[in-house]
C-alpha cells in the first residue's frame, strides 16, 4: 500500500483549486482519493439586513368612552375568527347605528372550520364596532357595543 498524498502534493492541489477559481477536485491515484473544496468568502451582510424586522400592529380599536356606562359589550363566546357578513359578497350583519333585537344575529365565529352565530343579548342600538372582519377573536373579547337605552327606531322617527 502506498503511502497516502504527500504534503507537496497536496499543497499543489490546493494551489490550483485556488488559481483555477475551482469549486472543489477530487484526485484519485489508485486505491487514494482526495477531494479538496474551496472556502469561499460568505459575502458580508449589510447592517440594515441584519437588522431585525420591525413589525407594526394595528392601533386597537377605540373603546368606548369611559362616560358611557349603559352601553353593553357584546362579547365572543368562543376562539375563533371573527367574520361581519355571512359572505364576503354580502353586506354586514349590522353597521354602528343599527337597532338589534335580542336573539339576531351579529356575526359569524369560525372554529374548527365551523361558523357559530354570534346573537346578540340586549335589544339596542349599535353604538361601535371592536372586532375586525376576519381577524382572531378570544373568549371575552368586545365585538361590538350596544346601547339598550337608545329609543327605538320606531319612537326616533316622531
Amino acid at each position: 500500500m502506498r503511502p497516502p498524498f504527500s504534503l507537496e502534493h497536496l499543497q499543489a492541489l490546493l494551489r490550483l483549486v485556488e488559481q483555477a477559481g475551482l469549486e472543489e477536485l477530487t484526485v484519485e491515484e489508485g486505491d487514494q482519493a482526495v477531494t479538496i473544496r474551496a472556502l469561499r468568502a460568505i459575502p458580508s451582510i449589510s447592517e440594515e439586513a441584519m437588522a431585525l424586522p420591525s413589525f407594526s400592529f394595528p392601533a386597537p380599536p377605540p373603546s368606548p368612552p369611559e362616560v358611557v356606562e349603559e352601553w353593553v359589550p357584546l362579547r365572543a363566546p368562543i376562539v375563533g375568527i371573527f367574520y361581519r357578513a355571512p359572505a364576503p359578497d354580502e353586506p354586514p350583519f349590522v353597521e354602528e347605528g343599527d337597532w338589534v333585537e335580542v336573539g339576531q344575529t351579529v356575526g359569524l365565529i369560525e372554529a374548527m372550520k365551523i361558523f357559530n352565530e354570534v346573537v346578540a343579548e340586549v335589544a339596542g342600538r349599535v353604538e361601535r364596532i371592536v372586532a375586525q372582519n376576519g381577524h382572531l377573536v378570544h373568549p371575552g373579547d368586545v365585538l361590538l357595543w350596544v346601547n339598550p337605552s337608545a329609543p327605538p327606531p320606531e319612537e326616533r322617527m316622531f
